[in-house]
């Protein structure tokens, strides 16, 4: 399951994918986090690039900063933006 949420606090999306199912971030998006129970299990890509992975295996990140900068620099940056 993934939650992404704006800093102001409003849900973007909330729900499981499945595998091979894809979620952009809107444009219009203007501080998106995310919030998940096995981060190992997603692939995120910022335009074509892979990103590093956004945390440590089976534990529960959240305020990971979706903004492509902050996701190219790894998990420290991310869930410290």
């Amino acid at each position: 399951w993934i939650q992404v949420y704006e800093r102001s606090g409003s849900t973007l999306f909330q729900g499981e994918l499945t595998s091979g199912q894809t979620y952009q971030v809107p444009a219009t998006a203007s501080a998106p986090l995310l919030r998940t129970g096995k981060p190992e299990a997603l692939s995120v890509k910022v335009g074509t690039a892979n990103a590093p992975a956004i945390g440590p295996a089976a534990t529960t990140v959240r305020d990971v900063s979706l903004l492509g900068p902050d996701l190219m620099r790894g998990p420290a940056a991310a869930l410290n933006p």
